[in-house]
């Protein structure tokens, strides 16, 4: 493997995708990530501040965000965060592939973003 596809794990992240409990309404119940992959379960999603955009800690340095659509990075702080933490390598996981998590592995991949990419 050469040194741009060579994931550095130094400066990456696991980006998961949609591992709520159902595909609802925000603030229903089934907004809520699965307990299993929550630090404590009784963590609980603030929906209004996802709403406005803010990425609420749920451990650390683990942080949540809503996106509105199938995309990761569309109308989400995702990349401004990335940016901020300096990250040069994504591993993409999440639940229903066929739909948000390759959504969000196309744009990166399409736009030119100065990642290496893991799926």
């Amino acid at each position: 493997m050469d040194s741009y596809t060579r994931p550095d794990w130094l400066r990456s992240v696991l980006l998961t995708i949609d591992v709520q409990r159902d595909f609802t309404i925000p603030g229903a119940e089934g907004s809520q990530i699965v307990n299993e992959l929550l630090p404590s379960p009784s963590i609980r999603l603030d929906t209004e501040s996802l709403l406005r955009g803010e990425l609420p800690p749920v451990g650390d340095p683990e942080w949540i965000i809503y996106k509105p659509r199938w995309g990761a990075f569309y109308r989400t702080r995702l990349e401004e965060r990335l940016q901020e933490l300096g990250v040069n390598t994504i591993v993409f996981s999440g639940c229903n592939f066929p739909n948000c998590p390759r959504t969000a592995l196309e744009l990166p991949l399409s736009s030119g973003d100065p990642y290496q990419r893991l799926l």
